[in-house]
């Protein structure tokens, strides 16, 4: 990937990424034509349209990229050649599912390496492990959720 080396060009290829014109871009990010027009022929815009523009929920995805040239450590964002894949979210029961289907694969390596042993008089079903688990789990992964919406409200 070759990334755009100033600020001009990064912002002509989150525009051609949207395939608009110069007059729609600069209507969807709230700034007049002719200031954007000169900011792609490399006028350097006031830090205040900068950030409206990495700001734009169009182009938020772009915007640390567009504001500095690289990406960042933390991987949510990218560039128009490369942008971050949204990922479909799960269902409630999707995700119950893989959880029980991962903690009975944990609890059949758990085995095998003999940090416990099964009694063989017994049958167990290694989802049933992992369905309990999830039973008692719940509560705090319940717990976690609603802290972390209460961060988000505030």
């Amino acid at each position: 990937m070759i990334m755009s080396s100033d600020f001009a060009s990064r912002l002509r290829e989150i525009r051609i990424y949207f395939d608009m014109s110069q007059r729609k871009f600069a209507d969807m990010v709230g700034i007049p034509a002719a200031s954007y027009r000169k900011y792609e022929e490399g006028r350097e815009p006031p830090l205040s349209v900068a950030n409206k523009i990495a700001n734009n929920d169009k182009c938020s995805q772009f915007g640390y990229w567009l504001l500095t040239g690289e990406l960042p450590s933390h991987g949510s964002q990218g560039t128009p050649s490369e942008p971050i894949e949204h990922h479909k979210l799960l269902s409630q029961d999707e995700v119950k599912s893989m959880f029980i289907d991962k903690s009975a694969d944990t609890v059949a390596l758990f085995l095998d390496m003999d940090w416990f042993i099964a009694n063989p008089e017994k049958s167990v079903d290694l989802r049933d492990c992992g369905r309990l688990l999830l039973k008692e789990l719940s509560p705090f992964l319940t717990q976690q959720e609603e802290a972390e919406n209460i961060v988000k409200i505030k």
